[in-house]
């Protein structure tokens, strides 16, 4: 396995120096990307502390991300996303995502599997609303909506870094359908058939009744970004009775629900 760090630091020297593990580093334009290849877990809390130990007030923490050996992963629905360095566009085939590696929330997390396989759940053949991928990252979940047949996906972030990632991403799969706002979920406008949020608990929780508001009737929505043991007052914040799958991986928890 590998742990990746993405770090914003003008000097790499003194953070990863006697760091007791194999690793690897890269630049990109604005960060520095480590890979400390590990064996077990636990060395994982290891690292992070060493790094903590070294970061200083001019350094950031971007990301980290536990990733495989291999340069993709295979969904249990069938489709393969696949990790590249450069963004010069390639053949993608049908049921496959190109990714940049970047710095937006990785698509290995627990949290996008699941969100990945409940949007397939919704989006079919002739589907034809309007889609919001509210803190869409890298992209993935609106790529993925519109491999599936999605016409008129929204893909809205704050960040604006993440937005030209997210930017990189569409272009990499040669996607046309997608628009992406910078912004919060106020910077758009109208009802939607589908909402997808993979987003931190609190923020999650504080906006829900919201999108709650910004779904059409028999709408859909599919949240992620809570663990297991906030599953139920995510369900009793949006009402059970409508709560069509739940599903839970690696400690991580995600809902599809439907507003009747």
């Amino acid at each position: 396995m590998k742990l990746e760090v993405i770090l914003k630091t003008p000097e790499i020297a003194h953070i990863v120096k006697d760091i007791p593990y194999k690793s690897s580093i890269k630049k990109d334009a604005n960060f520095f990307r480590l890979c400390f290849f590990i064996k077990e877990n636990r060395e994982i809390d290891r690292i992070l502390t060493l790094l903590d130990q070294r970061i200083t007030e001019e350094d950031q923490l971007l990301n980290t991300s536990l990733m495989p050996e291999h340069n993709f992963i295979i969904l249990p629905c069938g489709f393969k996303i696949s990790f590249v360095e450069s963004t010069k566009k390639k053949q993608v085939k049908k049921k496959e995502i190109l990714l940049k590696r970047g710095v937006a929330f990785g698509a290995f997390h627990p949290t996008t599997i699941m969100c990945l396989e409940l949007i397939k759940k919704v989006i079919k053949e002739d589907f034809s609303g309007r889609i919001l991928d509210l803190g869409t990252g890298s992209g993935i979940l609106s790529i993925m909506a519109e491999k599936l047949g999605a016409k008129k996906i929204y893909a809205v972030d704050i960040d604006f870094d993440s937005c030209l990632e997210c930017k990189e991403n569409i272009r990499l799969n040669a996607c046309n359908e997608i628009e992406i706002i910078c912004g919060t979920e106020a910077s758009i406008k109208g009802k939607f058939t589908l909402i997808m949020v993979n987003i931190i608990f609190h923020t999650l929780k504080e906006i829900l009744v919201h999108l709650r508001d910004m779904l059409e009737n028999d709408g859909f929505l599919v949240i992620s970004g809570f663990l297991t043991n906030h599953t139920n007052e995510f369900i009793q914040l949006l009402n059970s009775d409508t709560v069509l799958e739940k599903m839970e991986r690696e400690g991580w928890g995600a809902i599809l629900w439907q507003k009747k």
